[in-house]
């Protein structure tokens, strides 16, 4: 018979066994396929490759029928927000995508807003996480600093070239 400190160090010995067996936890660095392309790239390369990968038009809409209409352009991007088909803010700020240790942030800064309701002051900035995967830009803002509140994910997708020409939106 195990004396209890010899069952007790064989429980902690193992237990670590049980819980991961259980877990079935993926500890793969890469385990979404499309983001395997950067494991061997340095973040100089990922940034260029974002950087491109950014501009044209890309649209989100939200389960409340907000939808959001960037226009991003090297260095500057104007935002349009809309609701029951009518703007109801655009601004516009600078841009730059960084890259440290794989992840990828957008920073902007130098906010103007052009028209609408304002919602925050001129001339702030900040930043997000940010990927950006064929034709899907998903956003992570209040990820970075001390935010109001949560993060959430944000989905946009690219507008067609001839869909935002059509609205006046030329990529």
């Amino acid at each position: 018979m195990l004396a209890a400190s010899q069952r007790l160090a064989l429980l902690l010995l193992t237990s670590p066994l049980l819980v991961t067996a259980e877990a079935q936890v993926d500890t793969r660095p890469w385990p979404n396929s499309d983001a395997e392309t950067f494991q061997m790239s340095s973040d100089i390369e990922r940034r260029k490759v974002l950087l491109q990968r950014a501009v044209g038009t890309w649209r989100c809409v939200k389960d409340d029928g907000t939808v959001i209409e960037k226009v991003v352009e090297p260095g500057t991007e104007t935002v349009t927000l809309s609701r029951d088909g009518k703007a109801v803010r655009v601004w516009k700020t600078k841009w730059d995508i960084r890259v440290c240790n794989g992840v990828a942030q957008l920073w902007f800064k130098d906010y103007q807003l052009l028209e609408g309701e304002r919602s925050a002051p001129d001339g702030i900035g900040g930043g997000y996480a940010v990927a950006i995967t064929g034709d899907t830009w998903t956003e992570v803002p209040n990820l970075i600093g001390e935010a109001p509140s949560p993060p959430t994910l944000v989905h946009f997708k690219r507008v067609p070239t001839d869909e935002a020409e059509e609205a006046g939106n030329p990529e």
